[in-house]
Order: structure tokens, then C-alpha cells, then sequence
């Protein structure tokens, strides 16, 4: 199911096709990319309840397979969509690789020091888009503080993404391909934008559906930053 030319009014009727197809099959490592098509189809439609309804419905789905991993992200997709999951990201690590738009393998380990705000989008995806210019403001107000975005396309069409770049002012690096699916699969990513506001030992320390929320996080994070992860291992009292 190709999200980016299937137009919205048919893709339930396609889901509900697909999903009788899916019922049928034995899924494995093999369907993950098919799972990815298949939230970002998901993703288009405009009815809340009804996104949460296919999420749920494939997700159980998914959860039945014999492939762990896409077990594990069926099991993510079933669950209803609260802070208390998405808190479970809050403390960790996030870890990011991968290609860029420019064709250039991606350094997350360069943006130690920063505040990023990772942010897993599409450009079929209307609410990413309207999001977009708020993303672009905060980048310009805070970026000479040491903040940064990285974005994670969820594309599969790369022309249209290389379009919007075109056409769009968006100054920062963007994560595209096969591997930005893995890393959305890999965060529990469903619902776009999720964006994930990071700290500058690479640390989680906020998520959202919306940049405004974390604007506040972001400056307190600028003007009182964490000690360094090394730092912080030097604090710890040594053993006798």
C-alpha cells in the first residue's frame, strides 16, 4: 500500500482489503516494510478514533507474528496512545544512524552538546506540515543557544521529500530510507509528528505531538544544562 498516491477517501476500503489478506498469512521479517506502509496509510486519515481503531486492528495482527521484532511493534501499535507509554521513552538513550538527504552517512554522535529535537515525519502528512513552520521558528530562535533539529522522513517516495526540501525552508539534516522506518519501528513511533526533545548527553527528556509544548524544555535545558555523562561519573563516590 503506497501511502503517498493512494488518495485518503480509499484507504480504509484498502486497509480492510489488506487486512482480510493479512488474516490469512503467516507474517515474518519479511512484512516489516509492510508494516511501515501500512501505519503510514494509517497516519493520512483525519478521524482520530479511527486511526486508534486501525492501529489497534493491525497492530493484534502483528503482535501474532513469529518475528520478534515485528511482534514487538505490533504489540506498541495495539496499545491506546497515552503520555504513560510514550513517558517510557523519558531517561533514555536515543540512538540514531543512518542517511541523509544529501547522500552522506549521519553523525549523531556530532550533536553531543546540543538540545535536538528529533522529529519523525512525512510530507504526505498534513499535521507535520502544519507543524513545520513552528519547527522552522524555534530552530532560528534557539539554534546560536546550541539547538538543533534532525528530522526523520518517513517517505517512501524520496522525490517528493527532495520537492518539499525544494520548495521548503528546512536548514537542518534529514534521516530518509529503509533505516528511518527502522528507527520509527524501533522508538514505538505510530502517530506522526512524534517529536522527541533531546538533552545534550543524547538523553530523552520529552516527547510530543506538537513543538510547542516543548519549546519551555528546550530553554530551561539551554540555560541549565546537565552535568556531562562523564562529569557525573566522576561525582559518584568511589568505593573503599
Amino acid at each position: 500500500i503506497a501511502a503517498e498516491s493512494l488518495p485518503a477517501d480509499q484507504i480504509p476500503g484498502a486497509l480492510e482489503e489488506l487486512k482480510g489478506r493479512i488474516t490469512e498469512q503467516s507474517l515474518s521479517a519479511r512484512h516489516l516494510r509492510m508494516a511501515s506502509a501500512i501505519v503510514a496509510a494509517i497516519n493520512q486519515l483525519e478521524d482520530g478514533d479511527q486511526r486508534e481503531k486501525l492501529f489497534a486492528e493491525f497492530g493484534g495482527l502483528f503482535a501474532k507474528s513469529e518475528d520478534k521484532q515485528l511482534a514487538r511493534y505490533g504489540k506498541k501499535l495495539s496499545k491506546p496512545m497515552g503520555a504513560a507509554e510514550e513517558d517510557k521513552l523519558v531517561g533514555q538513550k536515543l540512538e540514531l544512524d543512518g542517511i541523509t538527504a544529501l547522500n552522506q552517512p549521519f553523525d549523531w554522535a556530532s550533536y553531543r552538546g546540543k538540545v535536538v529535537l528529533v522529529d519523525f515525519w512525512a510530507t504526505w502528512c498534513g499535521p507535520c506540515r502544519r507543524e513545520m513552520p513552528h519547527v522552522r521558528e524555534l530552530h532560528q530562535k534557539l539554534k546560536e543557544r546550541g539547538f538543533d533539529v534532525v528530522g526523520v522522513n518517513l517517505d517512501q517516495d524520496e522525490e517528493a521529500l527532495a520537492r518539499y526540501l525544494e520548495d521548503n525552508d528546512a536548514p537542518w539534516v534529514n534521516l530518509v530510507g529503509e533505516r528511518s522506518q527502522e528507527l520509527a519501528q524501533q522508538y514505538g513511533v505510530r502517530g506522526i509528528p512524534t517529536m522527541i526533545l533531546v538533552d545534550q548527553n543524547g538523553t530523552i527528556v520529552a516527547t510530543s505531538h506538537q513543538v510547542g509544548t516543548l519549546v519551555e524544555k528546550a530553554e530551561k535545558l539551554l540555560t541549565n544544562p546537565p552535568a556531562a555523562d562523564g562529569a557525573k561519573d566522576a561525582e559518584q563516590p568511589k568505593a573503599n
